[in-house]
């Protein structure tokens, strides 16, 4: 070791005034510049990992997300579609239940009259044979049935809408957790990138610190 510095003196005297002041300069500042260079790299390099872990990780959580709400929607969609093969599947009983129960009680509904039936001026509803036959057989249980269709739409209806309800209400929830990540990751970032100008801004300052040393030293050396 005492040979080697021994030489770079002995190379250092064989130097001009202009030469020896750069030689000092380089074995002032180098050291520290590569090690700081190195530093710099290897967060530079940080910095690329975490940019590239938190995208995927962010996609992955959109992707789960925007699976958990396709998910919901497909299910809501075959819960509907059920409930209405359901509704006419059972269609024809209840049209056939209609007839069984009007044929063993049709001369009840003659009294339950219709409000397209025309009635004469006593009041008394007037029927061909035919829609006697018509309404003993089908009129009132129709008319039940209709309302019967008409109540199980709404509420087939009524359960959609709620079911749309909550599936926005999961949306906006979802929008709101996207968004808070979405923040965290900027936050985190920002933090990187203020670590990162400061460290630069000390290697700055630490290099012209050492340049200035090296200037006195040319000038030293300039004065011998």
């Amino acid at each position: 070791m005492e040979d080697k510095d021994k030489k770079q003196e002995e190379n250092i005297e064989e130097l001009g005034s202009e030469e020896k002041v750069n030689t000092f300069r380089e074995l002032i500042v180098g050291p520290d510049k590569r090690e700081i260079e190195g530093q710099l790299q290897g967060m530079k390099e940080l910095f690329a990992t975490m940019l590239v872990e938190n995208k995927k990780d962010y996609d992955n959580q959109v992707n789960d997300m925007r699976s958990l709400f396709v998910n919901v929607l497909e299910e809501n969609r075959r819960v509907f579609q059920m409930q209405l093969q359901d509704l006419y599947k059972n269609l024809p009983s209840l049209i056939n239940n209609s007839l069984r129960e009007q044929q063993e009680d049709g001369f009840i509904l003659l009294a339950d009259q219709p409000e397209h039936q025309v009635t004469d001026k006593n009041g008394v509803d007037r029927y061909s044979r035919l829609d006697a036959v018509k309404e003993i057989i089908v009129g009132g249980n129709m008319r039940d049935l209709k309302l019967n269709l008409a109540s199980a739409q709404k509420e087939l209806l009524q359960n959609y809408e709620e079911d749309k309800k909550k599936i926005l209400d999961m949306a906006q929830e979802i929008s709101g957790m996207v968004d808070e990540m979405e923040n965290r990751i900027n936050e985190q970032l920002k933090a990187l990138i203020e670590e990162i100008t400061k460290n630069v801004s000390e290697y700055a300052q630490s290099y012209a610190n050492k340049h200035t040393a090296a200037n006195k030293l040319r000038d030293l050396s300039q004065q011998l």
